[in-house]
């Protein structure tokens, strides 16, 4: 089949571009077109689609212009399959991390919607969850409410995060281990933590089990002792029996100084 060729205009239209595009590539000698007409026009052919779509989706991958002009100079089946793997690896990478971003946000704007309820504030009340859900750890190492402590803690916690690429929330949650709570030992055995997607080897992974818990939903007081001792009442009056586990979640708005929209949802594992 003989080669069709295009005129700049039709060619960039034909590759959903701009003219002004095809003569930047021109310029730069990435996109040449195949022949000049005898009044100076440009004609490109339609085996060049191919060309200009493969340099586009290099660029959308974050190939420069210039590396992709050297790729093109010399042009070796092997080494572009390997840069083209290369940028895949690359794209996936980046759509991982936006998913990740997007659960972020889903998980942020379900925790908001409790704040809707005014039922729910400042009650304890039983709810039921279906999944397993699970979280890296770092012990905050004091028996006391020492802030020393637990910023030293949250700064070992951010750098494990960071180094193996854990962390899914922008906000924290906590975990008292259920011994202490019962003792009402509550700076003993807790810990920072970080959601993360599914099930890793870690020996700082910690799994909050699907089943029943008791939830306290309230605006965030820096006495938190007197909040355990508020939901460890409850549950004895209520002659519900504490198994597992706590875990504390913040949900804060935008603080801008401002502690009234920052609160916390406290889940007591229960049988």
């Amino acid at each position: 089949m003989k080669k069709i060729f295009y005129n700049s205009g039709e060619f960039a239209a034909l590759c959903n571009t701009s003219k002004e595009t095809l003569r930047h590539y021109r310029q730069i000698g990435l996109l040449k077109p195949e022949q000049t007409s005898e009044n100076g026009y440009y004609k490109y052919s339609d085996l060049q689609v191919n060309d200009f779509y493969l340099i586009d989706v290099l660029k959308s991958s974050g190939c420069s212009l210039e590396k992709i002009r050297e790729i093109f100079a010399t042009p070796v089946h092997t080494d572009l399959r390997k840069i083209l793997e290369e940028q895949l690896d690359a794209l996936l990478f980046d759509k991982q991390k936006l998913l990740q971003k997007e659960k972020r946000l889903r998980q942020s704007i379900e925790r908001f919607k409790l704040l809707e309820d005014p039922a729910l504030l400042g009650n304890c009340h039983v709810t039921e969850t279906s999944v397993e859900e699970y979280f890296i750890g770092t012990h905050i190492a004091s028996d006391l409410n020492d802030p020393a402590a637990f910023v030293m803690a949250q700064q070992q916690h951010f750098r494990y995060c960071r180094d193996h690429g854990f962390g899914e929330e922008y906000q924290l949650s906590f975990l008292l281990l259920h011994e202490s709570f019962l003792n009402r030992d509550y700076f003993k055995g807790s810990y920072i933590l970080s959601r993360v997607p599914q099930s890793v080897k870690s020996d700082r992974l910690f799994i909050k089990p699907a089943g029943r818990y008791l939830r306290l939903i309230k605006p965030w007081n820096p006495d938190m002792a007197q909040t355990y001792d508020f939901i460890l009442d409850y549950a004895n009056e209520a002659s519900l029996s504490i198994c597992g586990n706590v875990y504390e979640a913040e949900i804060s708005l935008y603080m801008q100084g401002d502690e009234g929209n920052y609160f916390t949802e406290i889940m007591v594992e229960i049988e």
